[in-house]
């Protein structure tokens, strides 16, 4: 009988002690990238030499716009007409030196954006404007190419229609800083980077009330309130909405933080990481090579599958330096917006084969385990990985926040952890059973 219990006991504590093994081994492995990604924040840029033929187009470009090369700004929009206006007044105050050229395509909207754009162009000063898709005498969709989405047509139709080489993308609900343009190119100029991607922030409410405040609008128009969501008047700084909302916003705010943080450091170290569409520089002639995003193919990620195809293709890419926000978005308007943006990310970049699939899969062993060893789970051993994993990203993201000029307080840090790990926990289960996810009122 004893003889039998014995082998009953063994049976169960070999497989124990081998999976609590792994698990030590993958937590000192997520230990060891923090430690190396917070090494990497120090390294400065390299330059690369470019080609002749490249030089010679952007000194060309430069010479007939003045000094600095022009710029195609390309806005796919839908439904945007609360966020146009800022939108717009935010471009039109770019203290930028070359030539702007704005490319609105309209991706099927039903509201007025159209007209809010109508009404714009009479008192622009500096921009040149070619709106697309707004009427049938100039298009009457963005194509028909069902091997891509909506938002992935209207893109290559503005970059079609661009005249510079240059070209940058953002969305139809930002924000940009008057710097912004001139830092995208300064970055290009001086990495060579054939591909920058900026650092986006949320604004928050009563925090970033310095954005606008020498425009002739409101920000608080570019807040879509469509879900029946209170609005917070962030040019005021006085809020309409309660206490939650407040803190939901900062941790969204937060997240975005924590995410750019690590995309710049990836990028430091030449590593597949991530960017944001609302806030990229891309050189026409290599989006061309690329084969623009037919070349990227059907995806709910445009912006890092671009990033991605870039640098298979061979081209450099690099992140915006300095790396402080030059472009802001309004938080989410209601829990199912920020659940279907999250869902959207993490099934667009973690999915397997991914570049980031690696590190997602270490992030949530990592978040598993430090519930389960708050828990009390866990044995000492990889309990106490846990915590020095966590005061390790602590001390990653501090520095990084630093560096990047981030007004989120880091102190902050541990109630957004208790939020990530709640997040786990839900969108676990959604990824692998919730089919599609509702993108601008569609099916992606």
């Amino acid at each position: 009988m004893n003889f039998c219990l014995s082998k009953v006991c063994l049976f169960f504590t070999e497989p124990l002690a081998v999976a609590l093994c792994v698990l030590s081994a993958l937590l000192f492995v997520y230990g060891g990238v923090l430690i190396v990604l917070t090494s990497a924040l120090s390294v400065r840029t390299a330059p690369r030499q470019k080609s002749p033929i490249v030089d010679t187009n952007d000194k060309q470009d430069a010479e007939s716009d003045g000094g600095a090369p022009g710029v195609s700004v390309v806005i796919p929009f839908r439904n945007e007409e609360r966020n146009l206006a800022a939108l717009l007044v935010s471009i039109d105050k770019q203290n930028y030196g070359g030539m702007i050229e704005v490319i609105l395509v309209n991706d099927g909207s039903t509201d007025g954006g159209e007209d809010v754009i109508k009404k714009f162009v009479p008192r622009n000063k500096n921009l040149c404007i070619n709106a697309v898709g707004l009427h049938p005498s100039i298009d009457t969709d963005v194509g028909t190419d069902t091997r891509l989405t909506s938002k992935q047509r209207a893109l290559d139709l503005g970059v079609d229609r661009s005249s510079h080489r240059l070209i940058l993308f953002t969305d139809a609900d930002m924000i940009l800083e008057p710097a912004w343009a001139e830092s995208m190119v300064k970055s290009h100029l001086s990495t060579g980077a054939d591909m920058v991607f900026g650092h986006t922030s949320v604004m928050r409410a009563g925090i970033d009330t310095d954005i606008g405040t020498d425009m002739d609008i409101n920000i608080n128009n570019g807040i879509n309130t469509d879900d029946g969501v209170d609005t917070v008047n962030t040019a005021s700084g006085t809020a309409k909405s309660n206490l939650i909302r407040k803190l939901f916003a900062l941790l969204e705010s937060y997240q975005l933080e924590y995410l750019f943080s690590f995309a710049r450091a990836f990028s430091k170290l030449n590593l597949m990481g991530s960017c944001m569409g609302n806030n990229i520089l891309v050189v026409k002639e290599v989006y061309a090579a690329c084969g623009g995003q037919r070349g990227v193919g059907y995806t709910i990620v445009e912006d890092r599958a671009l990033l991605g195809l870039v640098r298979k293709k061979g081209f450099k890419t690099a992140a915006q330096e300095p790396f402080t926000t030059t472009a802001w978005t309004f938080p989410s308007r209601s829990k199912a917006q920020f659940a279907n943006q999250m869902l959207r990310w993490a099934r667009g970049g973690l999915r397997p084969g991914g570049g980031l699939f690696a590190a997602g899969l270490l992030l949530l062993t990592q978040n598993i385990s430090f519930l389960l060893s708050i828990m009390c789970i866990l044995p000492p051993v990889p309990a106490l990985q846990c915590v020095a994993n966590f005061t390790l990203t602590w001390l990653f993201l501090s520095i990084s926040f630093h560096k990047n000029g981030s007004s989120v307080p880091k102190i902050l840090f541990p109630a957004y952890y208790i939020f990530m790990m709640a997040e786990t926990a839900v969108f676990l289960p959604l990824m692998l059973f919730k089919s599609r996810i509702e993108w601008k009122n569609r099916k992606v």
